[in-house]
């Protein structure tokens, strides 16, 4: 699996492709599909203290509106230049160049959190340690 996988998987229980994730302090904020954001409305507006929203993409404007609302959620939390990234991972396709562009002509650095990210996912109750423990054996 892909870090992106994993983290979607972690959070989730399902892969969201096409999707971006932007957690600034104390939000989650998700832009997807419009059928992708019905199941993640199962997941309320806050959960655990982490404040949810849930942006649906729009094709007329290219997300050029959705993209500026989600740089101004970065900018407007803690150092507000900073972009976190997995760069050891290519993603394709028109969405997401988009976001790149949106995002690099806005100033946004780009910072590494594949470890930091990676050793969040790492940690396992008792009852995860067991199922892989039980999924390696296959």
């Amino acid at each position: 699996y892909s870090r992106t996988s994993a983290i979607h998987l972690f959070l989730f229980g399902y892969e969201f492709p096409d999707t971006v994730l932007v957690l600034t302090k104390g939000k989650l904020t998700i832009l997807c599909s419009s059928s992708k954001a019905k199941y993640l409305d199962s997941l309320g507006s806050e959960n655990r203290g982490i404040k949810l929203e849930i942006m649906i993409r729009n094709k007329e404007d290219k997300n050029a509106a959705n993209f500026a609302k989600l740089l101004k959620a970065i900018k407007g939390s803690n150092q507000g230049s900073l972009l976190g990234w997995i760069p050891s991972e290519t993603q394709n396709g028109k969405f997401i160049a988009r976001w790149n562009q949106a995002w690099q002509e806005n100033g946004m650095k780009q910072v590494n959190v594949s470890m930091g990210f990676g050793r969040v996912i790492s940690v396992k109750d008792a009852a995860a340690q067991k199922n892989t423990e039980r999924a390696a054996k296959f």
